[in-house]
């Protein structure tokens, strides 16, 4: 039998693919023989997330209604969990006498239990703050499309949508105005187009990296279901935007306009961060949110479709094989970015693991940006930080890149070749359209555990490949 976590994943799955049928019965079967949990509530707010891109108004208020009832019931007889978090941590710290900065070397075995009862009252407070935001959001859309709260049940619900089905497949041609229609309220298409679902497995072809690109819509996205629902079915095709050798043309990934220079977010996760910079550059500035994980980037397309944000192209691929394989020499990328990147594990006198931000993601990076362009870190793990700074030292000194330097802010330390790593958040000239009111994912998971403190690191483009002292660049 599939535990709980098991089956949220599969509904997950499901929703992201818009097979809201099959994750229905899914969920049914779930709740099965037990009461209502608060965890089945993230298994609602999926289908809600669904029914919404989809364009069934009804559908979703009635799934954010069971995500209600499940998170009303959480908590009886547990207590406030920030309380239960600081009196933990507060103990843990007078008895051992440690302060809780991570990281395998510094902590200790008998502490382990306790930090690790914290971390997860940290974010099983941090899932559900995330949770009631997205249904507050889906609430007030479905309200403003008329959708009200129908006392439905999921076999109804399953029997209206295959009755839409028989009579789209019926009425093939004609005008389907009576079944809901996502394309009209919410106009998904364009972002679909700029979606990139690149294989696990690098591919060389052209021809066969367009047609997996085009099948990954329906297989992944769910293009196929909301189809199904439009009399007038546009056709989705990246022939243009991949050429002969299978890089992509930005030009016309992002068509409607070609000349604004483009940013890129590696490590995206939900897109929360690149989703909130797009929306503060329209016109300005078109956006690439990279994320490796196919569940992170399907929630970021949902939030993107949701909010209707026209310049940013979703892109599920490895870091890497994006920069060296898939964008050409001087893509004119103005800014790449990365926040709060996975530090590598350590491994005693073995030294660290690999991890994204080696010597090579730099050599990559510079490779596609434009002149000036610029390449920012920020991390709020201070032994990382240092970690990078070596690197982006090393790389400054293998030239082609400018130290960046901002008087009156504060430096924790800099290298011999003049490369800074600074504490705060870095500003526009970093590539950075806003900061207040917005965060990634674990910069909000950070925050309840009360980490405040953040690094970062910022180096500019130039000319140069001979190698030296990197001419520091100054913003006032």
């Amino acid at each position: 039998t599939p535990d709980a976590s098991s089956y949220d994943y599969l509904v997950s799955l499901l929703c992201q693919a818009l097979r809201l049928d099959y994750a229905s019965e899914v969920l049914a079967d779930a709740r099965k023989n037990r009461s209502t949990d608060p965890a089945d509530a993230s298994m609602f707010l999926a289908l809600a997330r669904g029914a919404a891109l989809l364009g069934d108004w009804q559908a979703c208020s009635r799934s954010l209604r069971h995500a209600h009832e499940c998170l009303s019931i959480t908590g009886e007889g547990g207590g406030d969990e920030r309380t239960v978090l600081a009196n933990e941590t507060e103990n843990f710290r007078d008895t051992e006498g440690l302060a809780c900065q991570g990281g395998r070397r510094g902590s200790k075995r008998a502490a382990t239990d306790v930090r690790r009862q914290a971390s997860g009252q940290v974010f099983h407070a941090h899932r559900r703050a995330m949770i009631e935001r997205e249904l507050e959001y889906l609430g007030r859309l479905a309200s403003t499309h008329g959708g009200g709260i129908v006392a439905c049940t999921n076999q109804k619900a399953r029997r209206r949508r295959k009755r839409q089905r028989k009579a789209s497949s019926n009425q093939e041609g004609k005008d389907k105005s009576s079944s809901p229609s996502v394309g009209a309220s919410l106009d998904v298409i364009p972002l679909f187009s700029k979606a990139l679902l690149f294989p696990f497995t690098p591919m060389k072809d052209a021809e066969t990296i367009i047609t997996h690109l085009d099948k990954s819509l329906s297989s992944t996205l769910g293009l196929s279901e909301i189809m199904k629902q439009m009399s007038t079915k546009p056709t989705i095709s990246f022939g243009r935007v991949i050429d002969t050798e299978g890089f992509v043309r930005l030009g016309e990934l992002f068509q409607d306009t070609p000349e604004l220079p483009v940013k890129i977010e590696f490590g995206a996760g939900r897109g929360d961060w690149a989703l909130a910079q797009a929306k503060a550059e329209v016109g300005t500035a078109n956006w690439c949110a990279v994320e490796l994980r196919c569940d992170r980037l399907a929630a970021a397309f949902a939030s993107a479709a949701l909010q209707g944000v026209a310049n940013l192209s979703l892109v599920r691929a490895d870091a890497l094989e994006f920069l060296e394989h898939r964008l050409r020499e001087g893509s004119d990328v103005q800014a790449v970015l990365v926040n709060y990147p996975e530090p590598p594990q350590q491994r005693g006198i073995q030294g660290q693991a690999s991890h994204m931000l080696e010597a090579r993601f730099f050599s990559a990076t510079q490779r596609v940006l434009m002149e000036d362009g610029v390449l920012t870190i920020v991390t709020d793990n201070q032994w990382y930080a240092h970690l990078l700074l070596e690197t982006a030292s090393q790389a400054v000194k293998d030239g082609g890149w400018t130290c960046y330097e901002a008087p009156g802010l504060k430096v924790v330390r800099s290298s011999d070749l003049g490369v800074s790593l600074y504490e705060g958040l870095p500003g526009a000239q970093c590539g950075h359209a806003v900061n207040e009111g917005v965060s990634s994912y674990f910069d909000e998971l950070w925050k309840k555990d009360q980490k405040v403190t953040r690094y970062y690191l910022c180096l500019t483009k130039t000319g140069k490949t001979k190698k030296g002292r990197g001419k520091k660049k100054v913003f006032n």
